[in-house]
């Protein structure tokens, strides 16, 4: 009689774990949806010329080559 009660109390919270696992995957989704942002676009950038030979640049090599 004691293993029957065991029995169907494993049974149950069993069945506890996996209707609550079961909605928290079904509701998962909805968590990582991200709203649509608010407020004006951003700029858009332009792209950068690339490489610049700036005053710091010049004297890293004036440095480097000695």
């Amino acid at each position: 009689m004691q293993s029957e009660k065991v029995l169907q109390n494993r049974r149950r919270s069993f069945f506890k774990k996996l209707a609550l696992i079961g909605g928290a995957l079904a509701l998962s989704p909805l968590a990582w949806k991200r709203s649509p942002p608010s407020g004006p676009p951003d700029a858009p950038r332009t792209p950068q010329a690339g490489y610049r030979l700036t005053p710091h640049i010049r004297k890293y090599y004036e440095t480097a080559a000695k």
